[in-house]
């Protein structure tokens, strides 16, 4: 179904009130509450110790001189940002791509506002969001060239490991969901192979990382940190203090990354857990829930715009269900062992919502007449004045 000129001036109002609302939350990232002080930190690991986790970031953008490194990191850090809003950007693409239906254009303008989306990208632009560019990619070129995409998934995933080990984890599930949902006519034995391609190279550098990580090298690596005073938010009391009077404490990073980030090169998987374990079951069952909340409204939205139930999405993984739940199950390790549930919760919408808004861009369903257009303007403000995509920075 065409759209009218004066729906065509209506969804580009919509659009121009969402690139309005996305300045304002780098606006917010760059002046106003700014979270480079923690994202940097995870390029200040580097090989010089041994081998440990994420050492390859530290090599690639990490210490070097006090202004050489917040200059490398600071670039990477929303180098990241803009291709993971690439990469989103691209799925709209594909959607839109198929047809210019109100339905195809309502789903590519609900994409930046998800959960997931623009405030998701701005505010946890760690290396892992690498791993979900990476995923798209996947889902974008395995129905075309599934041994291919899958080969190459594989083989980049490995690499990203040695940068954040939990990369192959938290997107195996997308690839996975892809490979079994997107990639037509193939049989059970090759859907198979195809995933294993996919998945487990990562995996195995994952197991290797943490086999063989060197610990107990806090100390080491506070030394090497460089010292440069930063706005930061950094506990309650500053969040307190920010609410009330708009402005932030300046500290010194090398102190704040010594004591707040660097120490968890000392720790153990079983030191971890016990971390996870302090916070208390109040906090991580909220943390979970308001994830969940997340979840679900992603799934429900892009089943209302799109008219497709998510039943006919999760119908296709009703003779491989073992995949898919195997793949959900690699997030277990990361609960257990860090306490950003919502973040995890988060990726895991990431994850299903990706591969459910490229199954149905050739359903029949989007050129019939869309849903409601005022619920729909609706659905985007919620998304827009609720950023759940903030919570994890």
């Amino acid at each position: 179904m065409a759209v009218r000129p004066s729906r065509s001036a209506r969804y580009l109002a919509t659009g121009t009130g969402i690139a309005v609302w996305a300045a304002g939350i780098v606006w917010l990232a760059v002046a106003l509450h700014p979270v480079d002080h923690y994202l940097v930190s995870y390029y200040l690991a580097d090989y010089r110790f041994g081998f440990i986790r994420r050492g390859l970031a530290g090599e690639l953008f990490g210490p070097g001189d006090d202004a050489a490194f917040f200059g490398r990191a600071g670039a990477a850090r929303w180098a990241i940002t803009a291709l993971y809003l690439s990469a989103l950007a691209a799925v709209a693409g594909a959607i839109v791509r198929t047809g210019r239906s109100e339905r195809r254009i309502m789903l590519a303008l609900l994409v930046p506002v998800l959960p997931f989306g623009v405030p998701f990208a701005v505010f946890s632009a760690r290396p892992d969001l690498l791993g979900a560019a990476a995923v798209v990619a996947l889902a974008l070129g395995v129905g075309a060239r599934p041994a291919l995409s899958c080969a190459a998934y594989g083989l980049f995933t490995a690499v990203l490991a040695f940068m954040h080990d939990a990369i192959p984890l938290e997107f195996a599930l997308g690839a996975v969901l892809a490979i079994y949902a997107l990639a037509r006519g193939l049989t059970a034995a090759r859907r198979r192979r195809y995933a294993a391609l996919a998945v487990l190279p990562g995996l195995a550098v994952a197991g290797l990382i943490t086999a063989f990580t060197r610990r107990g090298v806090a100390d080491r690596l506070c030394a090497t940190t460089p010292h440069r005073p930063m706005r930061m938010m950094a506990s309650f009391h500053d969040f307190q203090n920010f609410a009330r009077t708009g402005r932030l404490p300046t500290r010194d990073f090398h102190d704040w990354a010594c004591r707040s980030y660097l120490n968890t090169y000392q720790h153990s998987v079983l030191d971890e857990i016990h971390t996870v374990a302090a916070r208390g079951a109040g906090q991580m069952v909220t943390s979970l829930t308001v994830g969940l909340i997340g979840l679900v409204a992603c799934l429900a939205a892009v089943q209302f715009v799109a008219g497709v139930p998510i039943r006919d999405f999760l119908g296709e993984f009703r003779d491989r269900r073992a995949g898919a739940v195997l793949a959900l199950a690699l997030y277990l390790p990361i609960f257990v062992t860090a306490f950003d549930w919502i973040r995890w919760m988060l990726l895991i919408a990431f994850n299903v919502t990706v591969v459910f808004l490229l199954y149905v861009r050739g359903r029949p369903e989007l050129d019939r007449p869309p849903p409601s257009r005022a619920a729909f303007v609706a659905i985007v403000c919620a998304f827009a004045a609720l950023p759940l995509g903030l919570a994890p920075g």
